[in-house]
Formats: C-alpha cells, structure tokens, sequence
C-alpha cells in the first residue's frame, strides 16, 4: 500500500508541475563489504569482501528543483560478506553472499544537474538467490546454494548515505538493519564440527563506488528544443 501512494503522489506531481525534471538513468557499482559477526564461543575475523559485479540499478529521478529531488528504481545487488573463524587449532574460512531484488527511495540535494550532490534514504532488498563456501587450508569443502533459501532473511531493509561528484561518479554506504543470516542452530563442518554459534549475529554494511550513465528524459515537457525554433 505505501509502494502505491508514493507512485499516486509522483504520479500526481508529475501532472500538477510541468517544471519538474524527470528522468531515467542506469547506475553500477563495485562494492566493498564487512560484516558485524557473533559466533558464540569462536573467534571471528572479518575479511573485506570486494563485489565489482553484477550491481545494476534503474533509477527514476524526479527533481523538484535544480537543488531537490527523490528518485526509485529497481536493481539487482550481489551482497554477503567473508570471515575466518577459528575453532581450536583449525581456521575455517566462510564466504556468503546472495543476489538481491532492490528497490530504493532516496531523497537528493545539491546541484542535481552537474554535482556535487548527496543522497539520503533506504532501500529493500529482497534476497533471491544464496550460496555459501566453506574452505579449510585453501580447498573448498562445502558450497551449498538455494533460490529464495532461509537460510538467510528474505527481506532486508537499510539506510544509505550517498555523494555524487560532477562526472556522475558516487560513493556510497550502506547499513542493514536485520541480520543478513537467520540462526538455524550453528554451521555444520563437513568432516569437521559443529559450530553452535554460528550465526547468532550477522549485520552486514558497505561502501562503494559506482557511477550514473545513460539519462533519459521523460515527458514533451523536458524535450530540448532544435536551435532557432519559434514558439
């Protein structure tokens, strides 16, 4: 229901105020994860996940000014994040990640049309598709994935906080609010042991670095006249 008022409201704006800039454009990122992790009795070391691909984004930009907007979209996000985690005399490293359906709504300030500008808001993400890799002295043991898996939490809310600079290149940072993983009782060890704490926190946050391309105006009201044209 509030998916659909903020459309009716765009929508209506849209109608009332011709003045408005609105536009399509696509984005991508390369994202630089870590992890906020709690494994009970074992110790945790979080490793810097590096995610250059696939993050893809289609934006819908409405400016209410030169200085003012909003914009939403949807995309597609590869998120997780990797630790070393030592049991006795025995490290185990364990990568997740899952690819997300995202859907922002992002209020911006500043010079939308050339930059510098800032973008506060949140985003769902809706996780689709899992997978783990367990490995122990470089091999891989175990790399289980599922499609829409409960393994970890379907839906994941978080606030961001983003600078675009004036080629449209953007910084941004992220923090999710829910645990990226759901507790199952602890990580079962191929050939090795059960690790009961795992996981019983798992918040996970980002930056990274991405850029805008490919604007598209919309509506005959944002069309540029040819040089000389009579009205």
């Amino acid at each position: 229901m509030k998916k659909i008022l903020i459309i009716a409201c765009l929508l209506f704006l849209y109608q009332e105020n011709k003045s408005q800039n609105v536009y399509t454009m696509s984005a991508g990122e390369s994202i630089f994860s870590l992890s906020s992790f709690d494994a009970g009795n074992y110790d945790v070391k979080p490793i810097l996940r590096w995610a250059p691909f696939f993050n893809y984004q289609q934006q819908l930009h409405v400016d209410f000014s030169k200085s003012a907007g909003l914009y939403s979209g949807i995309g597609v996000r590869n998120v997780g994040f990797i630790n070393r985690i030592s049991e006795t005399d025995t490290d185990y490293t364990v990568k997740e990640r899952s690819y997300a359906l995202a859907f922002p709504l992002v209020f911006t300030f500043g010079n939308l049309q050339d930059g510098p500008s800032i973008g506060i808001g949140g985003e769902a993400e809706f996780m689709v598709a899992w997978k783990r890799k367990v490995i122990l002295d470089g091999k891989k043991i175990d790399k289980p994935h599922e499609w829409f898996s409960d393994e970890t939490s379907p839906i994941n809310p978080s606030l961001l906080l983003e600078l675009k600079f004036h080629k449209r290149q953007y910084i941004r940072v992220k923090y999710y609010l829910a645990d990226f993983l759901q507790y199952r009782g602890g990580l079962q060890v191929p050939e090795g042991p059960l690790l009961t704490g795992y996981p019983k926190g798992s918040k996970l946050f980002y930056f990274s670095f991405g850029s805008t391309v490919f604007k598209k105006k919309l509506g005959k009201q944002n069309e540029e006249k040819p040089s000389g044209t009579k009205t």
